[in-house]
């Protein structure tokens, strides 16, 4: 009741405790289903504890769960399908097995005897600094040639060790990526404070957000480059700053999440081309639209334009956005009256840790549609759904292309590609 929606959209609950407890993030898997982390256990503070590092791997009472159809009316109640985790703050579901980023370690998760429950984990980097909890490795995002990439915060100093044995400096702010089988670790971005919000668009463009509100709400992310940030680093000493020039702040320092719209049939317009700043300090989801100058392309135009929702109630805490295949914007909710982990002390009573809620956003437009199970598409038609209306469709359609290692689609894919251009904004 407490929520003010843009005019023509609405809002559903999808789920909420007590079926679940204190979820952080989510994810959506090539068949359609919500992969969901919980937190139960932050903050953590590893200036102020004892064998941080040991507390992790002992583990804890957070979980990995699952929505198999998320797109349904809840409230839905998901099943388990990990626990015994402590401050997970990273997740990505693949075709065989799931990524989760916790403490010093990126795991992988497996469900090797097909019961819906993980029976092994596989540590495939460590080394990440466990300073501060809620800087650890964060928003994964895959990405072709088998990359995943991650952020992280700003206190935390790494020594990432990979598979491989090399071992890889990654010091405060900066975006990194990693193979998905731990073979390589390789740092590709410097700075921007705390990149909660990571976007890969429909033209494979690479979109990040800069949490501390210091004018950088969205904004092109290029292999190499070097963004204002804590500890002010650069790839090089004569490497330029981008972007070069911004002052557009949006108020509250703790943007925590950045969407895109990008399906045909999803949001309508003007609403089917924006930017959405998740933006818990002030209890808003907020809306940019963003152009391209063609003759300086790593430098954007933005134009604040309506808030897409905002809320009465201070403990609406939305800390993460994501589309889901149903076309439908999908909102994390922390909701907590502290929102930091440095407000107030750790062991504050205020610190609520069984409230959640998951919401979905559509507009009453929308025609209601589960999602399509790519993972079960024959290989034949993948190709075809590239160019899918559903942006989760057409990015799970490549998955599964690169996952099964799809040669003889090399010719229908030439020709695909041939009959593509890039848009012209």
């Amino acid at each position: 009741a407490g929520f003010d929606v843009l005019q023509g959209f609405e809002v559903e609950l999808v789920a909420s405790d007590p079926s679940m407890n204190k979820v952080v993030d989510i994810a959506f898997d090539d068949a359609g289903r919500m992969w969901a982390i919980t937190a139960v256990e932050y903050p953590l503070d590893g200036n102020e504890s004892g064998d941080v590092v040991g507390m992790y791997r002992a583990g804890g009472r957070d979980q990995v769960l699952v929505f198999d159809e998320p797109w349904k009316p809840g409230p839905q109640t998901p099943r388990v399908y990990a626990d015994g985790l402590f401050i997970p703050m990273a997740i990505l579901p693949g075709t065989d097995s799931v990524l989760v980023g916790q403490g010093p370690d990126i795991l992988k998760l497996y469900d090797d005897n097909h019961d819906g429950k993980a029976d092994r984990r596989e540590v495939i980097l460590t080394g990440f600094g466990v300073q501060d909890s809620h800087l650890l490795p964060h928003r994964f995002m895959r990405a072709p040639g088998g990359w995943i990439y991650m952020a992280q915060g700003a206190f935390n100093s790494s020594q990432v060790q990979t598979k491989s044995g090399e071992v890889v400096p990654f010091n405060k702010c900066k975006v990194g990526r990693f193979q998905q089988d731990g073979s390589r670790f390789e740092v590709v971005g410097i700075g921007l404070n705390n990149i909660w919000g990571f976007v890969i668009d429909r033209f494979g463009d690479k979109w990040v957000q800069e949490a501390n509100d210091l004018g950088y709400p969205v904004t092109p992310f290029e292999h190499g480059m070097s963004y204002p940030g804590i500890g002010s680093e650069k790839f090089h000493s004569y490497s330029p700053w981008r972007p070069t020039s911004t002052e557009f702040r949006l108020g509250g320092t703790g943007l925590s999440g950045l969407a895109q719209s990008g399906d045909s049939n999803g949001f309508p317009p003007p609403w089917d081309k924006t930017f959405f700043i998740a933006n818990p300090i002030i209890s808003s989801l907020q809306s940019i639209q963003v152009t391209r100058d063609p003759q300086t392309p790593h430098e954007v135009k933005m134009k604040r334009v309506a808030d897409l929702m905002t809320s009465v109630d201070k403990n609406f805490r939305p800390v993460a956005i994501h589309f889901g295949p149903d076309g439908a914007l999908y909102v994390v909710d922390w909701y907590n009256p502290i929102i930091s982990h440095n407000e107030v002390p750790r062991n504050h009573p205020d610190r609520d840790k069984t409230s959640s809620r998951i919401w979905r956003i559509r507009h009453k437009s929308q025609i209601r549609r589960s999602s399509v199970d790519v993972s079960q598409a024959a290989t034949s038609e993948l190709v075809g759904m590239l160019g899918a209306d559903s942006t989760h469709a057409a990015r799970a359609a490549w998955h599964q292309i690169a996952d099964r290692n799809a040669k003889e689609l090399q010719v229908p894919l030439a020709a695909y590609a041939s009959q593509k251009k890039e848009p012209v904004e």
